[in-house]
């Protein structure tokens, strides 16, 4: 389980909270910074489709594989 919360901060001080399981347990808290775009992308971005095809190598053929051998049933 975790929780995740995005939030406009309105003061400089956050109280959270937790799960009553959590208590005695350590556990990591992490404050960043969100930037406006970071929230969702609602659309791709200008000139991604074109900037993203063909790049990815032509491979060679798949050497061959050899045949499938018999197997007895149990």
């Amino acid at each position: 389980m975790h929780i995740r919360e995005i939030r406009t901060l309105d003061q400089t001080q956050i109280v959270l909270e937790l799960p009553q399981e959590w208590k005695g347990k350590r556990v990591e808290i992490i404050v960043l910074p969100l930037e406006e775009k970071s929230e969702g992308l609602r659309e791709w971005p200008k000139g991604f489709f074109t900037e993203v095809l063909g790049s990815l190598p032509d491979f060679a053929d798949r050497a061959p594989q050899g045949e499938l051998e018999e197997r007895s049933s149990l």
